[in-house]
Parts: C-alpha cells; sequence; structure tokens
C-alpha cells in the first residue's frame, strides 16, 4: 500500500517507474498491505440492513489499480498539478487528454452541461472515487468514499450544480416506513419481464424487504410510501401491485413492469 507519506516526491518514484522490475513493484506494493487505523486511513463499508465491514482487498493483487492511499485533498492537488505542467511535461498532458474510443492516457473526458472536465474515477471494496479538472474553469473536484448510500455520479452532478450556479434540486430524504413482516409478506415472489434478461426475488429478512436480480447480491429495499420502495445506491424504486401480481420498477429514466412468476 504507497501513501503519499512513503513518498514525499512523486516525480522521483515516476521518472524511476520505467527502470522498476515486476519483483521491485512488487516488494514496494508489500510495505503495507492493510488499512492502517493508527495512520488515520479508513476502511471501507457496506450497508445491506446495516452497516458492516467491507472485505479488504490485500494490496498486493490490485498494485497501482487500487493500493494508491491519499486524500481527497491531495488528490486535488495531485490533478490540480497535472493541468498546470508540473507533474508531466505539457506535451505529455496533452497526449494524456487526446480521446481514442472513449478514453485518453490515464484520463476519461465527462461532459456537465456545455462544459468539459478531464479525469478518472474509480473503486474497490467499499471504496469509491471521482476526481475530475475543469481546464477552462481551471477548477478540480474530487470526492472519496468509504461507504456509499448514495450514488456518487448523483453526488457530483449536486455539487457541480450548485458551484456553477445551475438550478438544481436537492434529493429529499424521506424517513422510511416501519412494516411488519405480516405487511412485507405480500410482495414476496419472483419477478419477471420479458424485456429484461434477469429476474428479480423479493423476500423478506426480519423485518426487511430485500431485493436481488439473479446472479447478484441481495439488496434491502426502504419503504417510503404505500407500495412504494426504493434503494438509493442504485436510483431503484418499485412500486408493487400485491393484488395484481405485479410491480413496476423504475430506474435510470426506464420504467419496466414485472409479474410474478406463478
Amino acid at each position: 500500500m504507497i501513501t503519499v507519506n512513503d513518498y514525499k516526491d512523486i516525480s522521483i518514484l515516476s521518472a524511476r517507474k520505467g527502470q522498476m522490475s515486476y519483483n521491485e513493484i512488487f516488494f514496494l506494493s508489500r510495505l503495507r498491505c492493510r488499512v492502517e487505523i493508527p495512520k488515520n486511513e479508513a476502511k471501507s463499508f457496506k450497508k445491506i440492513k446495516t452497516w458492516s465491514a467491507e472485505t479488504e482487498t490485500d494490496m498486493s493483487i490490485p498494485l497501482g489499480a487500487g493500493s494508491v492511499v491519499s486524500s481527497a485533498g491531495d488528490v486535488n492537488t495531485f490533478l490540480s498539478a497535472i493541468f498546470q505542467d508540473k507533474v508531466v511535461s505539457a506535451e505529455s498532458r496533452k497526449q494524456m487528454m487526446k480521446i481514442v474510443d472513449g478514453f485518453g492516457i490515464g484520463l476519461f473526458k465527462i461532459p456537465f452541461n456545455e462544459k468539459s472536465a478531464f479525469g478518472h474515477n474509480g473503486g474497490i471494496d467499499g471504496f469509491q472515487s471521482m476526481a475530475y479538472h475543469f481546464p477552462k474553469e481551471n477548477v478540480s473536484i474530487t470526492y472519496l468514499s468509504n461507504g456509499v448510500v448514495y450514488p456518487v455520479n448523483d453526488l457530483m452532478i449536486d455539487a457541480l450544480s450548485i458551484y456553477f450556479g445551475k438550478s438544481k434540486e436537492l434529493p429529499e430524504f424521506l424517513p422510511v416506513m416501519k412494516l411488519s413482516a405480516d405487511d412485507l409478506d405480500q410482495y414476496i415472489g419472483v419477478y419477471k419481464s420479458p424485456v429484461m434478461p434477469i429476474t428479480l426475488t423479493i423476500s423478506v429478512d426480519g423485518k426487511q424487504l430485500m431485493g436481488q436480480g439473479s446472479g447478484q447480491e441481495a439488496f434491502p429495499l426502504d419503504a417510503y410510501d404505500i407500495n412504494k420502495f426504493k434503494y438509493d445506491p442504485a436510483r431503484l424504486k418499485v412500486t408493487f401491485f400485491p393484488k395484481e401480481g405485479k410491480a413496476i420498477m423504475f430506474q435510470g429514466g426506464r420504467e419496466i413492469e414485472l409479474k410474478v412468476d406463478n
């Protein structure tokens, strides 16, 4: 696990990387392979019914694809320095920004209304990250999370909208309705749709309604109105019609009707 404190001068490491063998890189990755709480580092978490620690990947496996530890502030400083040509040359930075088939060199280009930014996102275990720089506006924004219950992309859009003075209706986090297991039993079933390649299995765990796409991990569905449930991390909403044996799923602007497979 390579941290900013392990290498005070990133440029030195960058200069050496072309001369380093795989064994040297592997040795560096073994310096620290786990999160160290006393060093002000954070573990990652997931929320199913309650929060729990996410499985921690040994950092010798992802190497540079997931073993760099930093803070949002330091990432933002580093990203800004790239676009000020303080990390690589101006010519190298221009090469990085050339987009071919949707990819630059270590960078993506993303639109935000009429503006464009360059940066990258990522995730490992329960961590998620986004870091982007707007060259024309000379603005960098970085968001790092060690536990997600609200889509990081939506949060980034909300923050940028506020910064750039765009009209934005902020999300309303309604309290979860408390329902008994008997109330929830009416929704149990395997739901199918001819336009969706997977089934949606609805079950009850204690007093929690659970959803699970075929071959996927189960997730909690929280009631926010009568017969209406949501799962915020995936921007998913489901409205049940128990007497008709069907449900309507809303996600990503799509509306899909599902029926119980009897």
